[in-house]
């Protein structure tokens, strides 16, 4: 996902496949352009597919919405808050694995 300096958040490419766990792990090329402040959120399925005690996924709406409130934060702080926030849904006890790297672009 990108989160836009101005807040707004867009999809960007589709789920893949595991790189180095398939033989042809279908990969497309996307190009995106981001602006002074923006940043790209790539992330594996173990964060939005996590489920709470009662069943209910972490999903992409409420990534997106977590990333809409996290403008302005730096790289490591919003890849932190993403983590906190997966780990708190499955009140920490997490049953995949879960990664999120940042890239933000300097102001």
């Amino acid at each position: 996902m990108a989160l836009e300096a101005d807040g707004g958040v867009s999809k960007i490419g589709l789920p893949g496949r595991a790189i180095g766990v398939f033989e042809d792990p279908n990969l497309i090329e996307k190009v995106t352009r981001l602006s002074a402040g923006d940043s790209l959120v790539l992330y594996t399925d173990g964060g939005v597919e996590a489920r709470s005690p009662d069943g209910s996924f972490f999903g992409e709406e409420r990534l997106a919405s977590l990333l809409r409130s996290s403008i302005g934060l730096d790289a490591q702080t919003l890849a932190d808050r993403v983590e906190s926030s997966v780990l708190d849904l499955q009140e920490n006890d997490p049953r995949d694995d879960i990664a999120v790297l940042v890239l933000r672009m300097p102001e």
